[in-house]
């Protein structure tokens, strides 16, 4: 089901049904998390969505500040997670913005 909500997301953008599709975030997010009951692992793959049709839009610098705002995020709320979970998606996080600034 996550896989079809992306799917359905990059469906409705490249149709320039951009609003639509970033309403799927909250779709996505609850049914990751219902599937996983991993709160990280949703929020971390909504994350990845919304910067995806960002840069599939060609908005790059928009995908880079989602991917900062979630880190802000996590900073602000650090006691929620452990040193090794907050690790662990950080890197991820660095990345995932290494990768979309090197396609600049």
């Amino acid at each position: 089901y996550p896989a079809m909500v992306m799917d359905l997301g990059y469906a409705l953008l490249a149709d320039g049904r951009m609003e639509e599709a970033q309403d799927l975030f909250g779709d996505l997010v609850n049914a990751v998390y219902g599937i996983t009951g991993d709160a990280l692992y949703a929020n971390f793959l909504g994350t990845k969505y919304g910067a995806r049709l960002y840069v599939k839009d060609g908005k790059d610098d928009f995908a880079v500040a989602i991917w900062e705002n979630f880190k802000d995020y996590l900073n602000e709320n650090k006691s929620d997670y452990t040193e090794e979970e907050l690790t662990e998606v950080f890197g991820k996080i660095q990345e995932e913005i290494d990768a979309i600034q090197g396609q600049q």
